[in-house]
């Protein structure tokens, strides 16, 4: 009984066809049809087999595929990939479509790897991310504290951009940069120099791009939660326009952020609670919306401050602002209402996603009897907590404690799918 027919997934570096193995290359030579980019089917224009240029036309390639799977091709069925096919590459989609059974992958070292080869550097500890016609914040999933970085680039991506968005986020202008063109093809070539002088240059399409911090951040302050509200800009003389920082942390605990939340921070006044959420749902995204202009201006700062590039400042009044979001909310904050409570809230539920969390602070009286009024008619899972907090205060040379003001803390969940 014959077996039946695969796909062979094979690996090739810009070395073309001498980069494969002996098995690899008798089948690319005896194949029926050969998918690739322009580049790889380049390698095989000699050849008589059947091509079929991969761009963003994979739902194409697939069928095309599963068509000749079906009817039982005669001679292999090739698809040309760089590097390794499964690492961050086309096997993922394909495995999808067909069915990992129905491929056979042949890998090459990938461009990662031969890049921090010719470096001489271990690549066991550097974290690994592809913005390779994906968009530049998947470089926010990066964990803060990274010493090591290896990023897939592209024309729009380009090393320039991404040494841009790290210095963004935190990285020092003189940490080291490596970009590394044509590997293992004609003119390969390597740049070495800092992140503002790869940020000042262009390159080629064709590269990988690997990073190096000089000096990393204590990653105990880099995932510190409930931050000192000195660390933030917030409106003076009047200093109170903030949630403070034991409030705020139980505030977000009871937001139940993961790194992929939508985030709301309604009321922003400082944007202290934003630029946590934002900290913490690294890939995720953050809206703050906040009315007044002075207090927009420090929710900029402070937002520039911690990098918080995932972070957006909406200024507007709720709840006719929060039209204008894109996103719907895996958890919402709400530390101001000037007034509208129940109508920000009732807006808050309708976009608020399945097993969202929608968070009140309240203080004066009113606000919190309506609150009440309001989570005991919404129909989610709710509570409430009452908070008071006294911080130590110097006097003379002795110590006392300075109450701050009584907080409601209200929160609820709203039912699954």
């Amino acid at each position: 009984m014959s077996q039946a027919p695969k796909v062979h997934l094979i690996g090739i570096s810009d070395a073309g066809l001498k980069s494969l193995a002996p098995g690899p290359l008798a089948l690319v030579e005896s194949a029926g049809f050969i998918a690739g980019g322009k580049r790889h089917l380049g390698f095989v224009g000699h050849l008589q087999a059947e091509t079929f240029a991969v761009g963003a036309n994979l739902a194409e390639l697939a069928a095309a595929l599963k068509a000749r799977l079906e009817a039982g091709a005669d001679k292999p069925l090739v698809v040309l990939a760089s590097g390794d096919p499964l690492f961050f590459g086309i096997g993922r989609t394909l495995a999808r479509d067909l069915g990992a059974e129905s491929l056979e992958v042949h890998p090459q070292a990938s461009a990662f790897q031969m890049a921090f080869a010719r470096l001489s550097l271990n690549w066991d500890d550097a974290h690994l991310v592809s913005v390779h016609g994906r968009p530049l914040d998947r470089l926010l999933a990066v964990p803060p504290e990274a010493a090591k970085l290896g990023v897939f680039t592209d024309d729009k991506n380009t090393p320039a951009e991404v040494a841009r968005f790290l210095m963004a986020t935190g990285w020092g202008g003189g940490d080291r940069a490596f970009v590394l063109e044509n590997l293992e093809g004609e003119g390969e070539s390597r740049f070495e120099g800092s992140l503002e002088e790869a940020a000042a240059r262009s390159f080629g399409p064709l590269n990988v791009m690997v990073a190096l911090r000089s000096e990393p951040p204590d990653p105990a302050g880099l995932h510190a939660f409930g931050l000192p509200d000195s660390f933030f800009h917030q409106r003076k003389p009047e200093q109170g326009l903030i949630t403070k920082a034991e409030i705020r942390a139980l505030s977000l605990s009871k937001m139940r952020l993961h790194p992929r939340s939508v985030a709301w921070d309604i009321g922003a006044g400082s944007g202290s609670v934003a630029v946590e959420a934002a900290r913490f749902c690294r890939q995720g995204r953050v809206w703050a919306v906040e009315k007044n202009a002075e207090d927009c201006g420090n929710v900029r700062l402070n937002f520039a401050k911690f990098g918080c590039l995932n972070a957006s400042l909406v200024q507007g009044r709720a709840p006719e602002a929060l039209d204008g979001l894109p996103d719907d909310p895996d958890a919402v904050f709400v530390g101001g209402s000037s007034g509208r409570m129940a109508d920000i809230l009732e807006a808050c539920k309708a976009r608020l996603r399945p097993l969202g969390s929608l968070v009140v602070n309240t203080v004066t009286l009113e606000n919190t009897a309506e609150a009440l009024e309001w989570y005991k008619a919404s129909g989610l899972e709710w509570d409430l907590v009452q908070v008071q907090v006294s911080r130590r205060k110097p006097i003379l040379d002795l110590q006392r404690l300075d109450a701050l003001n009584p907080i409601f803390v209200f929160w609820g969940r709203k039912a699954g799918a």
